[in-house]
């Protein structure tokens, strides 16, 4: 069964899975590293509000 599965496909999607992985653990401490340099509490939640709006 796996063996009909071309080798490219699943290197493709192993890169994908990490690359998925890498975006959901930076998503969390965004804010820390823009608050980090300079940007307001005030323009971070507006950043937020805003990407909210637009789901993926």
């Amino acid at each position: 069964m796996f063996k009909s599965i071309p080798k490219s496909v699943w290197i493709l999607s192993v890169i994908s899975f990490f690359t998925d992985v890498s975006s959901e653990m930076l998503y969390p401490i965004t804010p820390f590293y823009l608050e980090s340099i300079g940007i307001s509490v005030v323009l971070i939640g507006i950043i937020e509000g805003l990407l909210r709006l637009y789901p993926d």
